[in-house]
């Protein structure tokens, strides 16, 4: 069995990222490659760098395939009718970058993968599992998507998680397409996104995009993710009031 796992945004590196190595079951597992795309940040200075800092915890089996650091992509807001001012603490530009930061660089992440895989799995540095997790229980012949049964949010007629999810390279594409449409999305789904930072959040994003646009097949797994158990990365713009963790990549 191939996986590829894929993961972007603020190099937001904590011990989680080491137990969500060993979490998952290898004894079936033949390759096991991460494809990252991070933002530049003070974090590391080169791709080189980067790359010497992760592949120094890797847990054996898993293989560093591609780094990406890159430039914070310039954007433009869905059509509005106010003048929104530079990005600040729950702000509606804080909101947004928040959200094309990540989707976008998830994307790109994606498309630097070159060779197939039997599962995808897309994770954050900063999250882990609740238990062990043997890849072989994950049902992908019937569904393209199985997503975490904690934590679930958004619509109550079918609440999802968007830390983690485990898929097939359809369903993992169609995921990582959501930035191609997210502008489309915003005022599709809240009319007064403009006031309200909290309800186009990017579960509701999702929702929309997996479940009513293109009707992915999905299932709710027994698997549970766990953010920031250990504080918050110090790349973490958000849950100010949790403690600073320890960054393995650092030491």
């Amino acid at each position: 069995m191939k996986i590829a796992l894929i993961t972007g945004g603020q190099p937001r590196f904590t011990y989680s990222f080491i137990e969500f190595m060993k979490q998952l079951s290898m004894y079936n597992v033949d390759q096991a490659d991460f494809y990252m795309t991070f933002w530049n940040s003070s974090w590391a200075q080169s791709e080189d760098e980067a790359r010497r800092k992760i592949e120094k915890i890797l847990e054996p089996k898993y293989n560093l395939s591609k780094i990406q650091l890159i430039d914070f992509p310039s954007y433009e807001l869905p059509p509005a009718k106010k003048n929104h001012e530079p990005a600040k603490e729950h702000n509606i530009r804080w909101f947004y970058e928040r959200r094309l930061g990540m989707w976008k660089s998830l994307s790109l992440a994606f498309d630097s993968i070159d060779q197939d895989y039997d599962i995808y799995i897309r994770f954050r540095p900063d999250g882990r599992l609740e238990d062990s997790l043997d890849l072989q229980t994950i049902n992908l012949k019937d569904h393209d998507l199985v997503m975490p049964s904690f934590p679930r949010h958004g619509y109550n007629w079918y609440p999802i998680c968007d830390q983690l999810a485990i898929g097939t390279k359809q369903g993992m594409k169609i995921y990582c397409d959501l930035i191609n449409h997210m502008n489309e999305y915003i005022p599709d789904i809240c009319s007064y996104w403009e006031d309200n930072g909290h309800d186009w959040a990017s579960e509701y994003l999702l929702t929309h995009h997996l479940v009513t646009v293109n009707k992915v097949k999905m299932d709710v797994g027994t698997y549970k993710s766990i953010l920031a158990p250990y504080g918050r990365s110090k790349f973490t713009d958000n849950h100010i009031g949790l403690p600073i963790a320890q960054d393995p990549t650092d030491e």
